[in-house]
């Protein structure tokens, strides 16, 4: 029989299992035989015999392992459905004896009682069935611990029912892949989860299938306990008639730690037996401490099972957990046994609260079983010293999908195996069963074996073995006198020479080190040994400790193939799921990408940003070590970015790509690459061809990105079009590229409107709009009726010559020039950035998606599952800056000079709690120079702060120097070289400027170095100083603005002779746009007039809020051009004067004062 649930598009009838009669048997009868319902009928009335003696040897007998325990493992014989055994025993239970609370959640002090758990079972079954609830039908539970979980399962089981325990961590994303898997049709939610539920159901396949109901009083759903007031216990049904050996009542999900989470199906005789082990082991009337959480196996099923033993279960999973709680119940209950995770059971035992509680009041505590993972045999003897009677720690493997396995009281081995099952280790290769001392996989056949994978048979068919053996997925060996050894999983297992080397075994000797807290082990792809063996370390606090030493405390206890050759980075934690399970994917991952980047972010690996650059023959070269690319390009933007999207989403979750901070809204990784496909269907549908260009007018809306996907996935071209240009220069624009296709947003619907009143050819533009609107078709309303699966496949491009993505610069004549880039200098302008990016981490940015480095900051958190609060508009303030980065707490934030400059010396800052501010590590200030003494403002407020960069780059040729001084421009990238006036060549530069044959020309030299325009020196030993622009582009607030633009409308002017417009270096805003005019003879003009005449026709951005100084000539060189950099210091020494008591010259003919 193969293994396989079906789903069905209506309902889903979970007793069903799926078979093939052109499919070999490949699992085995799920359906205990005969003889094994003999073996496992010892009652359960007897107290269990808990005396685990840690020498018992397993049986050994042509390769299978089995159980050398005499106590009996399993209940009585499984009469009836969970709910009918579970209200049987309690019934029992209360007629002999009074009722009691069962379960307790320490954290927020609720109770539950028997006698209320089994009034309220009724009573949601009754609700159930009044909603049309039948057999087979599906609820799912996103409430974490509430002690309702239980009553809400009674009632689902009386109706032959299944619940799906859903893990309140998850994404939206996942919650409903997970309710589209089972078809659902009942969701139960809290006040703490609704929000998660709304979002999950927007994402749902058929939403409106799914009744959802929140317990307690919310603004989303009904209330479900407000039903409750109406209903009374008698209204509930008898219980159906179940089949115990094939309906499921119950799904459990995988930890997804390698991969997506799968639904674990379990019969009621699986569920009800897996109980039946810990039964065992657990005296009646006893009180039971846990950490562990309802919607795993190992939590769900303790306390179901305290209903059925008479005992208390002090439960505390949440947010709001902390060691105080555990510890105090402990003490309050005086259990004899506790479960707990094994991060809790670490930070306990490493904690002060351990080391200063008083011996007797822990001297109830017998056992202590950490639940999740291996954990280091080290702490136990902080639990021995302060628990005088703790008989040991218990050495429990399972698996949700088979229940507990083995069971000992020793950290050396898995101990035990249970009665009942049987064990084989098979190797990976050949498949044939291992002798002694050999590794291979970990197999077993037990009778509480999950029924399946719902709709998963390739994975059941990998997990049952045609002997009817699970395979685990663990990797253990064994000795001749029977002792189970575990290595690790199989997929964690590192190579060095073709020698496998578990990374548990390392983390169990780092461990050992007194200054190391918490440690992960992981291997670093190597080409000539396959793997290099790495670490990252969490480092006690008040303990240092060197990369150095802690590599020589392990390689000293190891085989030569087992030595850490590899990187040892440090950081602040290693995540963990739910449970405590180390997420070593997503570890491994940002650590092969701190030790490729030579770790910005690592502790050990600091990247010298002050490391000299080389010079030879006047030509300036990067000293630096680190990579200039992520990896060769092999598509288009499209492909790289999507391809990098897709394999995140198959290894993890859904994630927020995009935050807009200004307006709330959010966008994910799945929706971007739908929207993207759906935007590609629309636009092929509406004559978008390859090389067809599209001009963008939204900000920084985040539907930005969907559009350049669709446009790529065709062969197009998006041109990034600044909103804060004038209708004239977006007219231009248009124009330049014979743009086919311009989109606009509500808020510039007007700019686009005017923009095509003067552009040539107005009716070859297709114009749109995000979002409703009175002039343009509303672009989102036409999507709704588009499917992804309608969009094209990505065209073939040529990566190194066709144009995707043009960016805009004003030059000196005031008309803005395209920046042309490629697929391949794009994707390697972003791969400089990635290699200072941490995946999976936060960043703010107050850019914009119209300039490069905003639009390629956001662009590659796509690739590297990084969310970007980003805020830029007209509603920005500080405010918003500061809260972005408090709740993100991000390790690098990118931010505008201004910003920087008005965020150093607010009262915001001033005000700012350091604490909020602990996680911001490296500042950003993008557009221009910046004071230096800002930065001691932020040091001030950010303790662990390690520098302000200095980034130095341009549009055309990314980012070409970094440094964490003022005073010079840093280090400059590998990969790119320098000489005389800043003049580059660099992998990553752009194309060329579209259409413009002159200025190309000026700006690619003979050699093939692009010229900057920008004028600096260097010194002997490389260091690269900034003196000017030789351009005379103004920027103020990031917003560049061109002089000769303001020159040519203040020359309008009737008494205006002669004029020049200058930037007056500003600490806030960059530059204040001043100028210096010469009035015609006889003549007269205030300084406000002229103020006016010029800012009644310009953008806000462009207007003139420096002084106009006047002067009876300006100076011109031989051709007769402005000399511009004379003038302005002539005019800022004028500024300097304007104060003092100083008589001015006598040319100054100011009218007015400022």
């Amino acid at each position: 029989m193969k293994v396989c649930i079906p789903v069905r598009k209506a309902s889903i009838n979970l007793r069903e299992v799926e078979s093939s009669k052109e499919t070999p048997c490949n699992g085995f009868d799920l359906a205990p035989s005969s003889d094994f319902k003999r073996s496992i009928s010892a009652s359960l009335a007897a107290k269990a015999n808990t005396n685990i003696a840690k020498n018992v040897k397993n049986h050994i007998k042509d390769g299978i392992l089995t159980s050398g325990l005499s106590i009996p493992t399993y209940s009585d014989p499984v009469r009836g459905s969970i709910y009918q055994e579970v209200n049987r025993a309690m019934e029992k239970i209360l007629d002999d004896d009074t009722d009691w609370v069962v379960l307790h959640n320490v954290l927020t002090g609720e109770k539950l009682t028997a006698t209320d758990a089994l009034n309220y079972g009724k009573r949601f079954g009754a609700f159930f069935e009044q909603h049309g609830f039948k057999r087979g039908h599906v609820v799912h539970l996103i409430l974490g611990n509430e002690n309702l979980t239980f009553p809400i399962c009674f009632g689902a089981w009386i109706l032959g029912g299944c619940v799906s325990t859903g893990d309140v961590n998850l994404e939206p994303r996942s919650l409903a892949a997970q309710l589209n898997t089972l078809s659902t049709r009942f969701l139960i939610c809290n006040s703490e989860t609704k929000q998660l539920a709304m979002e999950a159901l927007k994402l749902a396949d058929r939403p409106q299938d799914v009744q959802t109901f929140c317990l307690g009083p919310n603004d989303v759903f009904e209330d479900l306990l407000d039903h409750m007031k109406n209903i009374d216990p008698i209204q509930c049904p008898d219980p159906v008639d179940v089949d115990t050996e094939s309906d499921v009542p119950l799904v459990f999900w995988s930890s997804g730690t390698t991969g997506h989470p799968k639904a674990i199906c379990h019969t009621h005789f699986s569920a009800l037996r897996m109980g039946g082990v810990t039964f065992n082991f657990m005296e009646p009337k006893m009180s039971l401490v846990i950490s562990t959480c309802f919607f795993h196996g190992g939590g769900f099923i303790a306390a179901l099972f305290s209903f059925m033993r008479h005992q208390c279960c002090h439960h505390m999973f949440g947010p709001d957990f902390k060691l105080e709680h555990l510890l105090n119940a402990i003490i309050s209950a005086k259990p004899k046994s506790i479960t707990i995770g094994t991060h809790h059971y670490v930070q306990l035992a490493e904690s002060e609260l351990l080391a200063n509680t008083n011996p007797e009041d822990l001297a109830s505590l017998e056992y202590i079983a950490p639940a999740g993972a291996a954990v280091p045999s080290s702490c136990e003897e902080s639990y021995r010293q302060k628990c005088p009677n703790l008989k040991g720690v218990l050495n429990i493997y399972g698996q949700t999908e088979g229940g507990l396995l083995t069971l000992g009281l020793s950290t050396a081995t898995l101990g035990s195996i249970l009665p009942g099952i049987s064990v084989k280790v098979e190797n990976v290769a050949t498949g044939e069963r291992c002798g002694p001392n050999e590794e291979g996989e970990f197999c077993y056949k037990t009778p509480v074996v999950m029924k399946g994978y719902h709709n998963r048979p390739k994975d059941n068919a990998a997990f049952f073995d045609h002997e009817g053996y699970a395979h685990s997925g663990d990797l253990v060996f064994y000795t001749p006198d029977g002792a189970l050894h575990y290595v690790d999983r199989l997929k964690e297992i590192m190579k060095y020479k073709n020698n496998h080397v578990a990374p548990t075994e390392l983390e169990g000797i780092l461990q050992r080190h007194p200054a190391v807290q918490e440690c992960l082990i992981f291997g670093k792809p190597d080409p000539e040994v396959q793997e290099l063996i790495s670490a990252v370390v969490v480092v006690k606090p008040g303990h240092q400790v060197t990369g150095d030493e802690l590599r020589n405390f392990v390689n000293k206890d190891v085989t030569d193939y087992k030595k850490i050759r590899g990187d040892v980075l440090f950081r602040d934690d290693i995540p963990r799921n739910s449970v405590g399970k180390l997420i070593r994917r997503e570890m491994r991952e940002w650590a092969r990408h701190q030790a490729k980047c030579k770790g910005i972010n690592a502790q050990n690996l600091k990247f010298d940003m002050n490391v000299k650059n080389q010079v030879k023959d006047r030509i300036l070269t990067s000293g630096m070590a680190i990579p200039h690319e992520i990896e060769p390009v092999r598509g288009s933007i499209y492909q790289e970015i999507s391809r990098a999207m897709e394999a995140s989403i198959d290894d993890d979750e859904d994630w927020v790509v995009l935050n807009n901070v200004l307006t709330g809204e959010k966008l994910t990784g799945v929706d971007a690459l739908n929207y993207g496909k759906r935007f590609g269907a629309f636009l092929e549908q509406c004559g978008l061809k390859m090389g067809h260009v599209v001009h963008l007018l939204i900000g920084n809306h985040n539907m930005t990105f969907p559009i350049c996907f669709g446009a790529w996935i065709l062969g197009g071209c998006v041109s990034a079009g600044d909103v804060n240009l004038e209708p004239r220069a977006v007219a231009e624009q248009l124009s330049t590229l014979s743009t086919r296709f311009l989109i606009c947003c509500p808020e510039t619907k007007h700019l686009a409107v005017e923009a095509l009143k003067l552009t040539k050819r107005p009716q070859d533009i297709q114009t749109f709009c995000l979002g409703v609107n009175d002039e343009f078709e509303n672009l989102f309303a036409t999507l709704k009726n588009i499917d992804p699966v309608q969009c094209p496949d990505p065209v073939d491009v040529d990566t190194k010559s066709d144009v995707p993505l043009i960016f805009w610069s004003s030059g000196t004549t005031g008309h803005p020039k395209a920046i042309c880039h490629t697929h391949v200098s794009a994707l390697r302008m972003g791969g400089i950035t990635t290699n200072f990016l941490v995946p999976k981490t936060n960043i703010v940015i107050s850019t914009c998606f119209f300039h490069v480095g905003g639009f390629l900051a956001s662009m590659l958190a796509f690739t590297r599952h990084q969310c970007v609060y980003h805020m830029f508009g007209p509603g920005f303030q500080l405010e918003h800056l500061l809260n972005s980065i408090i709740k993100a707490k991000p390790k690098s934030i990118a931010i505008g000079t201004h910003h920087y400059v008005q965020l150093a010396e607010s009262e915001l800052l001033a005000n700012a709690n350091p604490d909020d501010l602990a996680s911001l590590e490296y500042i950003a200030p993008a557009g221009a120079a910046v004071p230096q003494s800002c930065e001691a403002s932020f040091r001030k407020k950010c303790p662990n702060l390690k520098g302000v960069l200095n980034i130095y780059g341009q549009t055309e040729g990314g980012i070409m120097t970094l440094g964490m001084s003022c005073t010079s421009l840093g280090s400059i990238l590998p990969g790119v070289r320098m000489k005389g006036e800043l003049c580059y060549k660099s992998a990553v530069v752009m194309k060329g400027y579209y259409n413009r044959p002159k200025d190309n020309a000026a700006f690619f030299d003979f050699e093939g170095f692009c010229h900057s325009g920008d004028l600096v020196y260097y010194t002997p030993d490389g260091d690269i100083y900034y003196v000017d622009r030789l351009k005379e582009i103004m920027k103020y607030k990031n917003n560049h603005v061109a002089p000769t633009e303001l020159e040519d409308i203040m020359q309008r002017h009737p008494a205006v002779q002669e004029c020049l417009v200058f930037g007056k270096h500003d600490d806030e805003v960059q530059e204040l746009i001043s100028a210096v005019v010469v009035i015609k003879p006889g003549r007269r003009a205030s300084e406000a007039e002229l103020r006016n005449f010029v800012n009644n026709e310009v953008t806000d951005y462009k207007k003139i809020r420096g002084d106009i100084i006047f002067r009876d000539q300006i100076p011109r060189n031989s051709v007769g051009k402005l000399v511009r950099r004379e003038m302005r210091e002539w005019a800022k020494h004028q500024i300097n004067f304007e104060d003092t008591d100083i008589h001015r010259p006598v040319f100054h003919s100011r009218m007015a004062a400022h």
